[in-house]
């Protein structure tokens, strides 16, 4: 008879592998539900830029989204600028080394900004310096004995346009390089 009562509550209750999976279904749809709901309330993308446009005035039509981006880009000639000379030592102490670097530095500027150039220069000058110096000090051996000197150009390039405050220099110019580890 135990026996019996024990079944019937068995039967009642379900097996506890369908509980689970009641309540798991159960989880499922609430879940979904909400992320519909989360739906309706989110704007949509033409809401948005509509939004924007109002907060910020419509977006400006250009024929190349690149130009913008590439100050090197425009068709207006340029005038090479002299950054002066530099003479850089640097010790390594991993090869018990010392590298000699001498260079000059020479900066590609439109020809239109070159007065402009010329006055935040002068006022930064030494700043300039500083910032070569310890960008070359900074180098790697491999960067300063690439035939181009690529990644020593572009480092090089984003210092002299933020010491001077405007990207005002298209491109670096390094002539006369010498490198020499002794």
């Amino acid at each position: 008879m135990a026996d019996n009562e024990n079944a019937e509550a068995n039967a009642k209750s379900g097996s506890p592998m369908m509980t689970g999976i009641k309540i798991a279904v159960f989880v499922a749809v609430v879940l979904g539900l909400e992320c519909a709901m989360a739906l309706m309330f989110l704007p949509s993308a033409g809401d948005v830029s509509a939004m924007a446009d109002a907060k910020y005035g419509p977006t400006p039509e250009t024929t190349d989204p690149v130009a913008d981006l590439d100050p090197a880009a425009t068709d207006e000639p340029t005038v090479e600028v002299d950054l002066k000379e530099y003479s850089v030592t640097a010790y390594q102490p991993l090869s018990n080394t010392t590298l000699r670097i001498d260079f000059h530095l020479y900066g590609a500027v439109a020809e239109s900004k070159t007065e402009k150039f010329n006055t935040l220069f002068t006022g930064n000058e030494n700043r300039l310096k500083e910032q070569v110096i310890i960008t070359i000090r900074g180098s790697e051996i491999t960067d300063l004995t690439d035939a181009g000197l690529g990644l020593v150009k572009r480092k090089l390039l984003d210092k002299v346009n933020r010491t001077i405050g405007e990207p005002l220099v298209n491109s670096i110019i390094i002539s006369e390089f010498s490198f020499v580890e002794q």
